[in-house]
């Protein structure tokens, strides 16, 4: 998706070849919403010039101010304030040009701290957390942060509005200690979804709910995660790190949002992938 953006200036970089059809855009881009002179990858990208329910009307950036070859796209909003765009104008060099406007985010991490993750592992998740987190636009208005632990019990570190700033967050994730025993994973899921993206404790209803767990998925006790995972999938982005070279995979994919919502702690590109899991206005690649 960095590559359909105003920001990439540099002409035929980017070879449209997507099939015609529907695409869903990730949360915060939209069609660029004026002429964005010859940028996106193209001489000639596609903008919009105005909007009347779900129709566009969207223009050539041929001729600098004028509405060259004038169309209309169908937009359909789904669940989750997703937006599908009807993508069949595709003409030679032509590209869809996207922008992303920075959105709110409610993040939270939750850390398996039970014996089977030993200190090794929870010394390498609680580094690889904190570097998740450092450089995230922590404000009221940008991206809050949560924290929960699960070991015998899960419990609450701190709530989406018990810190409005990076620095803040750190602290209180550094003092964060491991406690060891079984793991209640099902508690954690039911906790998660009851009493983290409560309103009442500074969950935001236009925020998007992003979730980063760390695990082996090695439930051994409380209720099972395969009765209470779609509590909390249903309402966040879930993302599973694993952290131990024991890994209940089936749990594992139960417990993420689905396919590319999971990677191991070891893996090359693991913290890449994570910090765009949590970042608003990612640089995508499609």
């Amino acid at each position: 998706m960095d590559l359909r953006s105003p920001s990439n200036t540099v002409p035929h970089s980017y070879n449209d070849t997507i099939a015609p059809g529907w695409y869903e855009a990730p949360q915060g881009w939209t069609m660029a919403a004026s002429d964005p002179n010859f940028a996106c990858g193209t001489e000639f990208s596609l903008y919009t010039q105005a909007t009347d329910g779900d129709l566009m009307l969207i223009c050539e950036s041929f001729f600098p101010g004028a509405c060259f070859s004038p169309s209309i796209v169908q937009t359909v909003t789904c669940e989750r304030n997703k937006t599908l765009y009807g993508l069949f104008h595709l003409n030679g060099l032509v590209t869809y040009c996207f922008e992303c406007t920075p959105y709110p985010l409610d993040l939270l991490i939750i850390e398996d701290v039970s014996t089977s993750v030993i200190k090794q592992d929870f010394l390498k998740m609680k580094k690889f957390g904190m570097e998740v987190v450092s450089g995230l636009d922590i404000s009221p208005q940008g991206t809050n942060v949560a924290f929960m632990s699960v070991s015998k019990k899960a419990q609450i570190g701190f709530h989406l509005n018990a810190y409005t700033n990076e620095s803040d967050v750190l602290t209180a994730m550094a003092a964060q200690h491991g406690i060891g025993g079984r793991t209640v994973l099902g508690d954690g899921v039911k906790l998660a979804a009851s009493d983290v993206f409560n309103p009442s404790n500074g969950d935001r209803p236009d925020a998007k709910n992003v979730v980063l767990m760390f695990t082996d998925g090695r439930a051994n006790g409380g209720p099972s995660i395969h009765k209470t995972f779609r509590l909390l999938t249903s309402q966040a982005d879930v993302f599973v790190v694993t952290v131990t070279s024991q890994v209940d995979q089936v749990a594992v994919r139960r417990l993420s949002s689905g396919y590319n919502h999971y990677r191991s702690i070891d893996d090359k590109d693991a913290l890449t992938w994570a910090k765009d899991a949590v970042t608003p206005c990612k640089r995508y690649k499609i």
